[in-house]
């Protein structure tokens, strides 16, 4: 994220889709797009109170967003080549994390790819997934 405290809202969003009853997938996609579309529009009124107009160029804004999968990456995969390096409008996607649960999970594979190198951390390695707490 570009700013401070901006995650929180994208992840509210994506929440709120989710519990409107929105697949992971279109869940992450809406929301992310919602979220900088939104960010955009704020940027133009604070330009136009400023005296700016629309018609001066205005800077490519890049969403960086991460993704979590604990199997094959299928939902992974379609993010990838829905939304990474991908723009609208103004603002570009990237991936900028990719995280698992599980060693073994498929969708590191599919994330290096692209480039990308997956986080791992297996909660078998920790006293409890809530506490994240190394074993001794």
């Amino acid at each position: 994220m570009q700013k401070g405290g901006s995650g929180d809202a994208l992840s509210g969003i994506v929440a709120g889709l989710l519990a409107q009853g929105y697949s992971p997938l279109n869940a992450a996609i809406s929301g992310t797009l919602a979220h900088a579309l939104a960010a955009r529009k704020i940027k133009n009124q604070r330009l136009r109170a400023h005296g700016r107009g629309r018609h001066q160029r205005t800077q490519m804004l890049t969403k960086k967003i991460a993704v979590l999968f604990s199997g094959g990456g299928s939902n992974l995969e379609a993010i990838l080549e829905g939304l990474h390096g991908k723009v609208f409008g103004e603002t570009r996607i990237e991936v900028a994390l990719t995280l698992t649960n599980k060693a073994n999970a498929g969708g590191i594979a599919k994330a290096a790819k692209y480039g990308l190198k997956s986080v791992v951390i297996e909660h078998v390695n920790f006293t409890s997934r809530e506490n994240l707490t190394p074993q001794s």
